[in-house]
């Protein structure tokens, strides 16, 4: 189904997905993108170049390589403390930029309904994971969530990987189904 690619990815792979969504050559392909303890640097979070494309970030509380709030004098921007010299944007940031770059209200920080925590999953993992939504009044469309779960630079838990293909699957469910092509006559020659 070409309405239903994601991109997804770990650390520089999620910081990959922001630039695929940006990108005019590529964002309009996808559906949404699934950052996973991956961040822009700072400065570069534009939020998606057409609107319209999902986002579920996933990013570590205790992460010192890319840590999703800020630990500087700015409230955008962060330092990577395992090896200093890398500026990443908050997530807080990027869930604003993302907010107003599919052209909806807020700044992100809205709470996730209990419906969509437990559709999604979320809601099992009880104080695993913090998450924040914007485009709350697109419920049926557009979605930019948010999480920060209660761990460090890390791609592999449960709490990670069930709530992404949970909110991938609840994309399919509300993505109108393409009508079928015409059908083709052909006609033999004699």
């Amino acid at each position: 189904d070409l309405d239903q690619i994601w991109a997804v990815g770990c650390s520089n792979g999620g910081m990959s997905t922001f630039e695929l969504a940006v990108d005019e050559r590529s964002a309009s392909r996808l559906a949404g993108i699934v950052p996973i303890v991956g961040l822009p640097h700072y400065g570069y979070s534009r939020g998606p170049a057409v609107e319209g494309i999902r986002m579920m970030g996933m990013w570590g509380e205790t992460d010192t390589i890319v840590p999703p709030k800020s630990n500087t004098d700015n409230p955008d921007k962060t330092l990577d403390t395992s090896s200093p010299g890398w500026f990443y944007t908050s997530s807080d940031k990027v869930m604003s930029d993302w907010t107003s770059g599919n052209d909806c209200s807020g700044n992100g920080q809205d709470p996730l309904s209990s419906s969509d925590e437990e559709q999604w999953g979320i809601s099992s993992f009880g104080d695993s994971l913090t998450c924040t939504q914007g485009c709350r009044e697109e419920a049926d469309s557009t979605r930019v969530v948010g999480c920060v779960f209660n761990d460090g630079h890390v791609c592999d838990k449960d709490f990670i990987w069930e709530p992404i293909f949970n909110f991938m699957m609840d994309a399919i469910a509300v993505t109108p189904t393409p009508t079928a092509a015409p059908a083709v006559s052909t006609v033999s020659p004699t």
